[in-house]
């Protein structure tokens, strides 16, 4: 996964801006392939192509590119992890074998909810995201689910600034969101 040196600065990887697309994914492609020869020597089920990369993914001409040139070294299975809020923006799906995603859903406006009202926050969550996965015919992989264990983790479980450490009450809505994934998820292949 690409990490900016310094994401307190407000830049997150989903909004790069490289000086050229046609130079930024020459050298992505450079990367992405070196690391699928290991992911192929490793025996790897599963290699992710990229992950969260938003600002990229208008350009599917060159994520197909891309995902050609992890082909002719990987065999296994290919994925790309879309953000939570942004897979159904994704343009190249077809051209993978799953549908990957994170999910840091807002699931709460309070901290800690109890689980009934984190199991009932996931189930429209859950309806749109089938939906969307009927309509690309393939399956999902979830690549990243979780949950800091600070106060108010259910309402932004992607935002680990938002306290600097751990309480008792942080861990068990850390506990309460974790369960109500997996229950929510539980029957799903």
């Amino acid at each position: 996964k690409i990490l900016l040196s310094d994401p307190r600065d407000g830049t997150w990887r989903g909004q790069i801006k490289p000086p050229t697309w046609d130079g930024w994914f020459n050298q992505y492609r450079r990367f992405v392939t070196d690391y699928a020869k290991l992911a192929e020597r490793g025996r790897a089920e599963v290699f992710i192509v990229g992950s969260e990369l938003v600002s990229t993914e208008k350009l599917t001409d060159q994520w197909s590119k891309t995902i050609e040139k992890v082909r002719e070294v990987y065999h296994g299975r290919l994925a790309y992890s879309a953000n939570w809020d942004h897979y159904t923006s994704v343009q190249f799906w077809d051209k993978l074998d799953l549908m990957g995603m994170t999910t840091y859903y807002k699931l709460s406006d309070h901290p800690n909810p109890s689980l009934s009202e984190l199991l009932a926050a996931w189930k429209p969550i859950r309806t749109r995201i089938l939906e969307f996965q009927a309509t690309i015919g393939k399956p999902i992989l979830f690549t990243e689910a979780g949950w800091c264990s600070q106060e108010g983790c259910s309402i932004e479980a992607w935002n680990y600034y938002r306290s600097d450490k751990a309480t008792p009450a942080g861990l068990e809505e850390q506990r309460r969101n974790f369960q109500a994934f997996v229950t929510t998820w539980a029957d799903e292949p």
